[in-house]
């Protein structure tokens, strides 16, 4: 009895641990690599008892897939994933459906969001805008067409497969595989209207992945690949400041809007003296480059440096730089310090409390300006009256914190779990834990856009929706050419991703959201 007892106490432990796991699991809802695989290719006999599909068509929200044995598939494409299948448990006739044939009937705009599937117990008309709504008793006064005349599915040629698809898939001449003996001849493609590429394998499954038509396009800037660390916007170009690893790689680099690019080293310019630039910044008339050795004043037009700012007595690491008025807030290695563009009359120790402490990472908001050390979280006044330290007022580590930035009248930062907010008027604070503290994420940039946060970490880029309170992430299955994301810039619908090796353009918008 009391071994009875233990082994149920031992099993009950288990349970909790699991669900821990899973729910930890969940909390990151990531899009998978490429392919997205729908339905496992290990496991696909086992799901809805279907093999192929067979046919599709598409509406403005969803893709309807029919199967030779699961039904009806639906995808919704506001929300990016397959909802509940209309089987013949709820109301079809049959699960094993051969094609769709759409609706032509122009006169008619009821029946021209209708289909008529053609099953092995007959045919069954469906609406296609009202969901579960599918049981039309005459099929026959609308006219219909198959829908796989649709010029956007096509037959994939296997001896010229150019789609860039991972394990588990094997092509050669014989067809695709999933890695088993068997090979696949029937192979149809199509492209949906968010550009996404769908695989139907005859006998195999159904699979998604991204075509050359995706979101993102990348760029590197030379063969010889200097890591990159900032981006910024400066009179209609953007500038990326770089770590060189030699004399002949780049450390500076200028992408035109004429989608031309230029790069410059050590050796074309001799006062390029740093290895590393830190933090690019433009304040509308010059370029400010914060790097290892001091701040660089550069004329954009003429590539010349009029002023190079450099402490003596040792190296001054410039980490960020921030704009107050006529003043250049400096986080460096050693303390806040400012420098006056007017007056050009060198650098001005701002705090001497903070002179023993790195700065990782400063902002100004409306009356307040934010310093992150490693010794914590200082708030001071706009007009430098006061510095006191807010680590126990938010309620965090001083190691956890090494990035703020002001957005929405808030300051936010980075945390072991996530994100945070400071309101430095109503000293309100909100966390938004992203993730547990042991999954080793550093994020290395926030930007705020109304209702969405844009994290650049070095897992990837990470886009958290505040109204939905949830979150998707993109790494390199998705089309990154480097989960290290240092940096990014928000220009209109364009959201420019500075990786290790490459700068991304991505067009993004929120496919959830419905207006």
């Amino acid at each position: 009895m009391g071994n009875q007892t233990t082994i149920s106490r031992l099993f009950i432990i288990l349970i909790v641990v699991f669900s821990s796991v899973i729910s930890q699991q969940r909390i990151i809802r990531r899009i998978q690599g490429n392919p997205l695989n729908i339905f496992n290719v290990a496991d696909w006999k086992t799901y809805a008892g279907f093999r192929s599909v067979t046919d599709l068509v598409e509406t403005q929200q969803y893709i309807f897939f029919s199967t030779d044995g699961g039904g009806l598939l639906r995808y919704d494409k506001y929300r990016g994933e397959f909802i509940s299948p209309i089987t013949s448990s709820n109301g079809l006739l049959s699960n094993v459906i051969f094609s769709i044939q759409e609706s032509v009937t122009d006169t008619n705009t009821i029946a021209k969001s209708r289909a008529q599937l053609i099953t092995d117990r007959g045919k069954q008309v469906i609406d296609l805008s009202i969901n579960d709504n599918f049981l039309f008793p005459d099929p026959i006064q609308f006219g219909f067409q198959p829908a796989m005349e649709n010029p956007q599915i096509k037959r994939v040629n296997l001896s010229n497969f150019d789609a860039n698809f991972w394990p588990p898939f094997i092509v050669n001449s014989e067809g695709i595989s999933d890695g088993h003996f068997d090979f696949y001849r029937d192979v149809y493609s199509y492209v949906d209207a968010d550009k996404n590429y769908w695989l139907l394998v005859k006998n195999l499954g159904l699979f998604k992945a991204k075509t050359d038509a995706s979101p993102y396009s990348y760029y590197r800037i030379g063969p010889e690949q200097s890591p990159l660390n900032s981006i910024t916007l400066h009179n209609g170009d953007l500038w990326i400041g770089q770590s060189q690893i030699n004399q002949k790689n780049p450390i500076l680099s200028v992408w035109r809007e004429n989608n031309q690019w230029e790069n410059w080293n050590t050796e074309d310019l001799h006062y390029f003296a740093m290895k590393r630039i830190n933090k690019v910044f433009s304040d509308g008339q010059f370029l400010w480059l914060g790097s290892d050795e001091g701040l660089l004043k550069l004329t954009t037009e003429t590539i010349n440096a009029s002023v190079y700012l450099r402490n003596q007595k040792r190296s001054q690491i410039i980490n960020d730089i921030e704009l107050l008025n006529n003043r250049l807030l400096l986080a460096t290695n050693g303390g806040l310090l400012s420098y006056n563009r007017e007056s050009d009359a060198g650098f001005q120790i701002e705090y001497k409390s903070l002179s023993n402490s790195e700065v990782f990472s400063v902002a100004v908001g409306d009356s307040t300006i934010m310093a992150v050390t490693r010794f914590g979280i200082y708030t001071i006044n706009a007009d430098y009256s006061g510095v006191s330290l807010l680590n126990d007022e938010l309620d965090t580590e001083p190691v956890a914190t090494t990035l703020v930035d002001f957005y929405g009248g808030k300051f936010w930062f980075n945390s072991n779990e996530g994100i945070f907010s400071y309101d430095a008027k109503t000293a309100e604070v909100i966390k938004i834990r992203l993730f547990s503290p042991n999954f080793n994420l550093r994020i290395n940039k926030i930007i705020v856009d109304g209702d969405y946060v844009f994290l650049g970490t070095n897992k990837g880029l990470i886009i958290y929706y505040s109204y939905l309170q949830d979150w998707i992430w993109f790494s390199t299955g998705d089309g990154l050419p480097n989960n290290d994301v240092r940096d990014l810039l928000l220009d209109g619908d364009y959201l420019f991703i500075v990786t290790r090796n490459a700068v991304t353009e991505f067009r993004w918008f929120d496919k959830r959201r419905t207006y």
